[in-house]
């Protein structure tokens, strides 16, 4: 090599495009006293870079700052197909925050090594994630636990609207104590695969229900069974007071010596057109 210092030829009318073309390889470059902060500031195009053998992961380890390949003709998309790795794109300077704001698409993202999880522990907030093409589908297939979406401001009724089933939400650790402090409504959850009989196994009191959305005529028609419902705290005179009719009663396991023991009045009883006048008479109980 020729004591002349590449510097030297910085400084020189060898233009960098005739050195792009030439025969001194850019991993010679970069191995010069050639600063990369000069390259930065020339005519030698980052797409330029992008075709060489100057490759990315040396470019990771120089001065050459992801912030200035940020405002760059280097695009986002280019580096995705590039030799620079999306975990190393983790661990640099280039922040989640600006990639959100730049042309690398986060479905792009989504088929690349950067996995869910990482993006969850980052300033990739999931609102904005719920802005982008990331769609819920892909996240209930991913390490984004249901648990961290509980957590997130991603809120319950926008997943409702969404591909995020709510029979995904039931396989989870969505607690039904989470949803029932949600606006995920109860009447939603009612037209759902989320059955009736799995709210019974669940964290959702009876009383939770009693005040809520879920009127007591769905519960009537299902596999909420009557008998259940009398060891609950569903309180008689809450049924008295509800849309749960006194002849779906008459016809449940919730029997008539239970109700006459209950805040339901025998008045209130004989006010319904299914209790007969031998269960209403005290001495027919014997």
């Amino acid at each position: 090599m020729p004591p002349f210092t590449y510097s030297t030829l910085a400084q020189s009318p060898f233009n960098y495009s005739t050195l792009a073309q030439s025969t001194f390889t850019y991993l010679s470059l970069a191995r010069s006293t050639f600063i990369y902060s000069t390259l930065a500031q020339s005519p030698l195009t980052y797409s330029t870079l992008a075709q060489s053998t100057f490759t990315y992961s040396t470019m990771t380890q120089s001065p050459f700052t992801y912030s200035t390949l940020a405002q760059s003709p280097l695009t986002y998309s280019s580096l995705a197909q590039s030799p620079f790795t999306l975990p190393t794109l983790a661990q640099s300077t280039f922040t989640y925050s600006t990639m959100a704001q730049s042309p690398f698409t986060y479905s792009t993202m989504a088929q690349s090594p950067f996995t869910y999880s990482t993006l969850a522990q980052y300033p990739f907030t999931f609102s904005t994630l719920a802005q982008s093409p990331f769609t819920y589908s892909t996240l209930a297939q991913s390490t984004f636990t249901d648990s961290t979406l509980a957590q997130s401001t991603f809120p319950y009724s926008t997943l409702a609207q969404f591909l995020f089933t709510y029979s995904t939400l039931a396989q989870s650790p969505l607690t039904y104590s989470t949803l029932a402090q949600s606006p995920f409504s109860y009447s939603t959850l009612a037209q759902s695969p989320f059955t009736d009989s799995t709210l019974t196994q669940s964290l959702f009191t009876y009383l939770t229900l009693a005040q809520s959305q879920f009127t007591y005529s769905t519960l009537a028609q299902s596999p909420f069974p009557s008998s259940n419902l009398a060891q609950s705290p569903f309180t008689n005179l809450t049924l008295a007071q509800s849309l749960f009719t006194y002849s779906t009663l008459a016809q449940s396991p919730l029997t008539y010596w239970t109700l006459a023991q209950s805040p339901f009045t025998y008045s209130t009883l004989a006010k319904s057109p299914s209790l007969t006048r031998r269960w209403l008479n005290p001495r027919s109980r014997t």
